[in-house]
């Protein structure tokens, strides 16, 4: 072998030996598991609603989570209801759970009226029938001094549309 052949080979067992010493480094987290708890419609404006969520974070690790944000969006039946981000600065205890509340808006648009409507009948018959949801986003977590990427989840339920139309 040649002085070139044994320099790349060199080479390239150091670089493996770098990236598996780096990947060392990098924490390998359970995915918290993210329910919605409430939802309350706050405000109807001419082009957006606004809606305050509950959001239960569920710590399967054994390690705490140092929230540094959260992105949600939740769908209804199928269909894009709202999104919201916030900045989070709080602490899930190892298997341990948090409720963490955030706003979402969501445009006047895509839900097209149907889910206010659903909400105001609701609150005026006893046979609404519960609504599927789907919350999903990611979460974002304090780096360690290495960049840590965010946390993706997904959660699905039912929605009572009594307890939405409530006060």
């Amino acid at each position: 072998m040649n002085k070139a052949g044994v320099a790349n080979s060199i080479g390239c067992l150091v670089l493996a030996l770098f990236l598996a010493g780096c990947a060392s480094f990098g924490r390998q987290w359970t995915t918290p598991e993210v329910s919605l708890v409430d939802i309350r419609l706050r405000e109807i404006k001419v082009l957006e609603a606004t809606f305050s969520v509950d959001l239960r974070v569920l710590n399967p690790n054994d390690t705490a989570l140092e929230l540094s944000g959260l992105d949600c969006d939740i769908e209804i039946n199928g269909q894009h209801l709202a999104r919201g981000v916030a900045p989070v600065a709080a602490r899930v205890e190892p298997y341990g759970t948090l409720i963490v509340p955030l706003e979402l808006y969501a445009s006047m648009l895509d839900m097209a009226g149907a889910l206010i409507d659903a909400m105001h009948r609701a609150a005026q018959s006893d046979t609404a029938q519960p609504m599927d949801y789907r919350v999903a986003g990611r979460i974002g977590l304090k780096a360690g001094g290495f960049w840590t990427p965010p946390l993706n989840f997904e959660n699905r339920g039912k929605i009572d549309l009594h307890a939405l139309a409530r006060p």
